[in-house]
């Protein structure tokens, strides 16, 4: 059995690397899919999470789509514009639609942060989200999606929430690694505040395909 097991997976990697090469002839956004989902850090259990009785579910209504985006099936046989930007030409597989929805971006993250909330608060019943005034200078921002005092020993940590589309502009296959970034350069000029605040601001982000980046 070990040794069929080794065979089998030396041709199922002879197999993947014939289809990367294939899809890198023809369309980069689909080999930068398998590239992402072939990533150690994805995440495939939600697949999986179809049964009430295992634990949460993804909505019947929801998972057709869901599996769709993630191997890159087609939504629309014709290119269609966007209607909400009037600018971009929506793909068989509609990509696009993942970076031009901000209202609806904005529901889902503010959903991933209270999923989120929801397991911090049984290991510190203190923790508490969208905190202001953390800056003095600044008091407005708000760089604690999550604010938490029992993360990180010595400090509080203001924990910051990204999602990604790697197909958003100037993403690319390391959009976690990009979000991630531009979260730290975003806050980086207060960090003296808020370690005079004894606070510590920490973004963690996931792109679509489910490749994160914390840090």
């Amino acid at each position: 059995e070990g040794l069929q097991h080794e065979l089998t997976e030396l041709i199922d990697d002879e197999k993947a690397e014939e289809l990367l090469a294939t899809l890198a002839r023809h369309n980069e956004t689909d080999a930068r899919r398998f590239r992402e989902l072939q990533d150690a850090s994805v995440n495939n259990d939600w697949l999986w999470a179809l049964n009430p009785i295992h634990g949460a579910v993804v909505p019947r209504n929801e998972f057709g789509d869901a599996v769709r985006i993630r191997i890159g099936a087609c939504f629309t046989e014709e290119p269609t514009l966007c209607r909400l930007c009037c600018k971009e030409v929506l793909s068989c597989t509609a990509a696009h639609a993942l970076c031009c929805a901000s209202a609806e971006a904005t529901r889902g993250h503010y959903g991933a942060r209270d999923k989120l909330f929801d397991l911090v608060l049984l290991g510190d019943p203190n923790v508490d989200k969208e905190v202001t005034e953390l800056i003095p200078f600044a008091p407005t921002l708000r760089p604690a999606d999550i604010f938490i005092e029992a993360a990180i020993p010595g400090c509080r940590a203001a924990l910051g929430i990204g999602i990604c589309s790697p197909d958003g502009f100037g993403a690319g296959a390391d959009c976690a690694e990009t979000m991630h970034k531009k979260k730290l350069e975003t806050y980086q000029e207060y960090f003296e505040e808020l370690a005079a605040q004894e606070v510590r601001y920490v973004p963690s982000v996931v792109s679509c395909y489910g490749r994160q980046h914390p840090e």
